[in-house]
């Protein structure tokens, strides 16, 4: 056992089991996430269309086949896996040799977390090797590398980025690290809007790291990556194109579900706003409108912003609707097989323990997932504050930190870029990071108590 737990062993160990999961959940079992009605634009994105449209339309089940059309309408970091599907498929796309790719990327990520996360307690660095194997690798997280989502690259790309990051700090790896660190936050920020605003707070440990680091190319490194991820994150949101369906789901199944004068005060008419008031963008006659009318020439994003800010109520309303729907990893209404199961809308069992006790027993509460946020950061300043005797030590704090800044972010951004429309759904990168800061809560309260114990120990001649 001691053989096992000494040096990179345990991370190993764990990420070979990590990747057994995964290709069973992948591969064996073919899980998936069928379509939530955002999926025709996406393969629009990609340059790509449902080869098997017509023998699966309609059943609930996801494709795993795609054709290839004209060049995609749009771009995003979450394209790469599919751009090399092509050069290696050619006329016809399998989902998994993008899923593989995925796969790859995401152990990759995972070891280095687990690597550079362990430290001196043995019993903390299995407790941190467990909590990743059973809520990183549970099959509602893991299903989306199977569909061209952008999901699946928000998730692969941000366990990508926490674990190059993580060994960015260790001064002795500087600029090697500090070069994968920047890739990965790169591809993470490059996502989407959501992901792009979280990528200003990887440039904001970048430039934490330049004034950490002891030499000049580590600096040149970590200054560069700040940079290059700040433009990354900016481009992603200027040229991001406003989808007239997600804007009126933002207006009228949002800011103005329960009244409609809340979408007059936006500059909507009032027939208007007295007819889709508290309707959805997918309704018969929400599409005639959207059909005949650009109505991101009526609103934009700022304005809904703007409309939240000076509304304060309202947007705690809708934000406690929004934490209401929070902690379902795993979006019931859509099948997790692929088109020719015979399986419809039938959930998949594997590997999904933790989203079952998660939709149990965390809370759906807003003012709770407060209280959790200003606690986590209230403990990591106290160790940072008592315990991080050292750079490195300190770093992963400040990381840390911004991990519970991103977990606002992703939580808040979905109701202003869609409303309440399927909110459960566009929770999925919420979901992954506030399980990264109960990850935190759980294995670094076990330090803290392992540091108490020895201090006890080392004092008093006792175990307490």
């Amino acid at each position: 056992m001691n053989n096992i737990l000494k040096g990179n062993k345990l991370a190993v160990c764990t990420t070979i089991i990590i990747a057994i999961v995964l290709l069973l959940t992948l591969f064996v079992f073919r899980y998936g996430v069928s379509d939530n009605g955002d999926l025709t634009g996406r393969l629009e994105q990609l340059g790509l269309y449902d080869a098997q449209y017509a023998s699966g339309a309609g059943t609930g089940e996801y494709p795993n086949s795609f054709g290839v059309s004209e060049p995609g309408t749009g771009f995003s970091t979450a394209d790469f896996p599919y751009l090399l599907a092509k050069l290696v498929s050619g006329d016809i796309v399998y989902s998994a040799v993008p899923a593989f790719i995925y796969l790859i990327i995401l152990l990759i990520g995972i070891f280095l977390l687990l690597k550079n996360a362990f430290g001196k307690y043995d019993w903390n660095n299995i407790l941190l090797s467990l909590m990743c194997l059973f809520i990183l690798a549970d099959s509602g997280y893991t299903a989306f590398l199977n569909t061209p989502y952008i999901e699946a690259a928000a998730y692969v790309y941000l366990i990508f980025t926490i674990g190059a990051c993580l060994w960015a700090c260790k001064e002795k790896n500087g600029i090697l690290a500090g070069i994968i660190a920047g890739i990965a936050g790169t591809l993470f920020a490059g996502v989407s809007i959501i992901t792009a605003w979280i990528g200003f707070l990887i440039a904001v440990f970048f430039i934490r790291l330049y004034f950490a680091k002891p030499t000049v190319a580590q600096k040149i490194i970590s200054l560069l990556c700040a940079i290059v991820v700040a433009v990354v994150s900016a481009a992603t949101i200027y040229f991001a194109e406003p989808q007239d369906a997600k804007l009126f789901d933002s207006v009228f199944y949002g800011v103005a579900v329960e009244d409609e004068t809340q979408a007059q005060a936006l500059g909507i008419d009032e027939k208007t706003a007295q007819a889709f008031s508290g309707k959805a963008s997918f309704e018969e006659d929400s599409m005639r409108y959207l059909s005949a009318t650009r109505f991101s020439d009526s609103v934009s994003y700022t304005d809904i912003s703007l409309f939240y800010l000076l509304h304060p109520s309202v947007y705690i309303k809708n934000l406690e609707k929004v934490a209401n729907n929070s902690v379902m990893i795993s979006t019931e209404y859509l099948g997790n097989y692929p088109y020719g199961s015979g399986k419809g809308l039938a959930q998949g069992e594997f590997f999904k323990l933790y989203s079952q006790i998660k939709s149990r027993l965390i809370p759906a509460n807003l003012w709770i997932i407060v209280v959790i946020w200003i606690a986590l950061c209230i403990g990591v300043l106290f160790y940072r504050k008592k315990y991080a005797m050292h750079t490195q030590s300190k770093l992963v704090c400040d990381l840390i930190l911004l991990c519970v800044l991103a977990t606002i972010i992703a939580f808040k951004l979905p109701l202003i870029l869609g409303g309440l429309v399927q909110i459960g759904f566009y929770m999925h990168l919420y979901n992954l990071l506030f399980d990264i800061c109960l990850i935190v809560i759980l294995v670094g309260g076990s330090k803290m108590l392992w540091i108490r114990r020895e201090a006890l120990k080392e004092k008093y001649g006792v175990n307490q």
